[in-house]
């Protein structure tokens, strides 16, 4: 009995640190789409197309994310820092290169095609660390 009551503690105690750790994901998640469309907004312009697109691309990637978040499992706390590492980059880039960048295309929907690339990655890296929190949660051993 004593050692379940020592194990015990320690198991809600690393749940509910992994759920605070989910929620501060998901969070952050949120607020990368919406630093995104306010940035890209500015480039791409603020068009119907542009802001359908880019909640599109967050959510797909987010569900395929999650979809392969199994495969992924392993490399949670790497791919957390990927997020944040892409998120560095392209605030530099498009701080500097921005308009460089947006007018590649001058067509809409080649300017769609790009927001779609370039908000599938973190969309896609973001999904799968939402599940694989909740993987994390989940017992070893099955249910009898």
């Amino acid at each position: 009995m004593s050692s379940f009551a020592t194990i015990r503690p320690t198991l809600l105690s690393s749940t509910g640190c992994i759920t605070m750790l989910a929620a501060l994901s998901g969070a952050c998640g949120l607020a990368y789409e919406l630093l995104y469309i306010r940035v890209f907004s500015n480039y791409f312009g603020d068009s119907f197309l542009i802001s359908g697109v880019t909640l599109c691309a967050v959510f797909l990637g987010m569900s395929f994310g999650a979809w392969q978040s199994f495969r992924f499992l392993r490399w949670l706390a790497w791919i957390e820092v990927a997020i944040g590492v892409y998120a560095f980059f392209v605030a530099t880039a498009f701080s500097y290169w921005g308009f460089q960048i947006a007018g590649l295309a001058e067509s809409p929907w080649m300017n769609a095609v790009k927001l779609s690339v370039l908000l599938g990655i973190p969309a896609f890296l973001i999904g799968t660390c939402a599940v694989s929190y909740t993987h994390l949660t989940l017992p070893t051993t099955p249910y009898v």
